[in-house]
């Protein structure tokens, strides 16, 4: 069973190379990126995440 992850950062090549990373591991399963936490919102709701509540959120 794959971990669905869904990147949110505002600084592009942060995102690439941690999508980069992510990729590497066959457990996970990159399903989207975005530069905004609102964008991400939006897009990770029009996924149909089959639980939201398990969504976690990482603030630096």
């Amino acid at each position: 069973m794959s971990i669905s992850i869904f990147t949110a950062d505002d600084h592009p090549i942060f995102r690439r190379g941690l999508c980069e990373i992510l990729a590497e591991d066959e457990d996970l399963r990159l399903v989207g990126q975005a530069s905004a936490g609102d964008e991400a919102l939006e897009k990770i709701l029009a996924l149909q995440p089959a639980s939201p509540s398990s969504m976690w959120t990482c603030r630096a």
